[in-house]
């Protein structure tokens, strides 16, 4: 109870006349579709206290899961952009973490947090621009090799720089397609058109993946035997400027960490009956999803589930409030076993329904207008989604346009597509190397609980 708590159950109707101007603003209503995330900050922060979050082993949840297109983008609407702003609280209200009686060696442990919210924050922004770049630059390492080269292009020979042109195009088309679904009207208005769009994407995944295939193939076979493999020789130094070290570590980090939490958690099945399906949906899952998620973040509801009846909004009716004003001498038995409890309980729900019956002081609440408060959130889609589309073009532009060349500390095009999957490839492999840390930490800390049964 208190602070730093005491916004938690704004969610709750009859806590509105808690309910301040600075809790309605977009950046806090986004945050809170991802309320458990900051409900453990804040108890971590707490000030003067060292409260710490553990697990129960023996607990078990069940979810409902998105068995259809719509269900599963709007589930992941309330994910992404609650993941997106809860991270942002985390990161600017940091120095509660300063306050708390934490001690040293558990506040560096935090700080590995920070550094990772910070980290996913800049790879789910730029993810966009970076997926679009690696998909273009693969297919043209594989696809057009340099002038003078007796190879082709590869898998359709001469023809793969047009085929490779036409895939772009396409891919281009589809992000452009999914900024106009997403601010047209609700999925499933559009399921065939979101259907096609996985499809699609999937595609153009696969034929990635196969050129990389490929081009691993290649460069092993220039490894292995020099004298064949002379013709390739353009894939080793692409291999040679970006860096072994940069190349094996996001390997391993990308694909290894997948493998080895599986196995550290018992449950590597999944490994074996989805992890080709999501390599195919990924990038779907930047191009479809995050695009309608901040297309949407001036939707801040929890949204419908679907088959599903929603919990009655009536107020209780005359009886029910009878029923728990005569509680106390008509409850039976239970009441004589536990009286102190049942009391309790009795006097906290009594309270919660006074207040959800009660009118609202209007000298306590300021009630913005639903038109207002429909402007400002609009207002902060335009803006967010303005600065994310710009932003996201402005580095494919420095990446991919030749005609930046004149820029001295740029270089040529070669030089800063380098530099980018450099940073890219470091960025992601420390993402995932911090998840494997905390992930090998907590199963290390339960294995050693039920061995020694602490």
């Amino acid at each position: 109870m208190g602070q730093p708590l005491e916004d938690t159950l704004l969610g709750d109707p009859t806590f509105t006349v808690a309910q301040t101007e600075s809790s309605q603003k977009p950046w806090n209503l986004n945050r809170y579709l991802a309320d458990d995330r900051v409900i453990c900050f804040q108890v971590v922060s707490k000030a003067n206290s060292k409260w710490i979050l553990e697990y129960d082993n023996f607990s078990r949840a069940k979810t409902d899961i998105p068995m259809n297109t719509t269900d599963f983008i709007n589930q992941r609407r309330r994910w992404l952009n609650g993941a997106f702003f809860s991270t942002i609280y985390v990161i600017t209200h940091w120095p509660r973490v300063y306050k708390s009686g934490h001690s040293l060696v558990r506040l560096v442990a935090f700080h590995l947090q920070l550094f990772h919210g910070i980290l996913a924050l800049i790879l789910a922004w730029f993810s966009l621009a970076a997926f679009l770049l690696t998909t273009f630059t693969v297919n043209d390492i594989a696809g057009d090799p340099p002038e003078g080269e007796k190879v082709s292009g590869f898998p359709f020979g001469k023809a793969t720089p047009v085929v490779n042109v036409v895939i772009q195009i396409i891919y281009m088309a589809m992000i452009l397609f999914q900024f106009i679904l997403a601010l047209g009207s609700r999925p499933k208005n559009h399921v065939v058109g979101y259907t096609v769009s996985f499809v699609i994407f999937g595609f153009i995944q696969g034929y990635m993946i196969l050129n990389l295939i490929y081009l691993t193939k290649r460069l092993v076979d220039f490894r292995i035997e020099n004298d064949n493999g002379t013709n390739y020789a353009y894939i080793n130094e692409y291999y040679t400027d970006l860096g072994p070290a940069t190349i094996i570590t996001a390997g391993i980090a990308v694909f290894g960490v997948y493998f080895a939490v599986g196995i550290l958690s018992l449950d590597p099945w999944h490994l074996f009956t989805s992890y080709a399906q999501f390599l195919f949906v990924s990038s779907a899952y930047i191009n479809i999803l995050n695009i309608f998620a901040f297309s949407n973040v001036h939707d801040v509801s929890w949204g419908h589930k679907s088959k599903r009846e929603e919990l009655p909004t009536q107020e209780p009716s005359q009886n029910r409030t009878i029923r728990v004003g005569t509680r106390d001498s008509t409850s039976g038995s239970n009441d004589a076993e536990s009286p102190n409890d049942t009391q309790g309980i009795d006097a906290e729900y009594e309270k919660v329904l006074a207040r959800a019956l009660a009118a609202e002081p209007a000298d306590k609440v300021k009630a913005a207008s639903p038109l207002a408060a429909s402007d400002s959130l609009m207002e902060f889609r335009t803006i967010l989604l303005a600065s994310y589309i710009f932003s996201n073009f402005f580095i494919c532009l420095i990446v991919l346009n030749d005609s930046l060349k004149p820029i001295a500390f740029l270089g040529d095009s070669y030089w800063h597509k380098i530099r980018f999957f450099r940073f890219w490839m470091w960025a992601n492999s420390i993402s995932y190397l911090l998840r494997f840390a905390g992930s090998f930490y907590y199963y290390s800390w339960l294995y050693y609980r039920i061995i020694f049964r602490r």
